[in-house]
């Protein structure tokens, strides 16, 4: 047998035995990497509870910048602007984001233009926003 060839089995093994080795998390370690891990389209209650802002505006500009920087086509053309929907309902554009107060606020969520296309029709080029209220404003 080839001395080359006699690693094979043993590198095979040490590599078994690593990974049975290796230190397993707990669930509730896995469920706290779970949660460290957020969506970069949603910014949830718990970001929001926590968060020093005190309008959505300042809030999506502290933690998803992201959100009101459009892409592609309407990017290119100065088309579209991005659309605020509050409970469902157009609100117009990203600057009513200023008058709504993070005590109403439940949750924000951020699509893209094909997504809110798809969902609302033409016009959304630039994308939308999507805000859940509960108490007033």
């Amino acid at each position: 047998m080839n001395t080359s060839r006699r690693w094979i089995p043993r590198f095979v093994l040490a590599f078994v035995l690593a990974l049975l080795l290796a230190p397993q998390l707990s669930s509730q370690e896995q469920e706290q990497e779970k949660k460290s891990r957020r969506n970069p389209n949603v910014i949830t209650t718990e970001e929001i509870q926590s968060a020093k802002q005190t309008n959505a505006f300042s809030m999506v500009q502290a933690l998803r910048p992201n959100w009101f920087r459009t892409r592609g086509v309407a990017s290119m053309s100065g088309g579209d602007a991005i659309k605020v929907y509050e409970n469902g309902m157009l609100a117009g554009g990203v600057q009513v984001l200023r008058g709504v107060s993070r005590e109403a606020l439940i949750s924000m969520e951020y699509m893209d233009g094909p997504e809110a296309t798809q969902r609302y029709g033409t016009g959304h080029a630039a994308g939308a926003i999507l805000i859940r209220t509960g108490a007033g404003k």
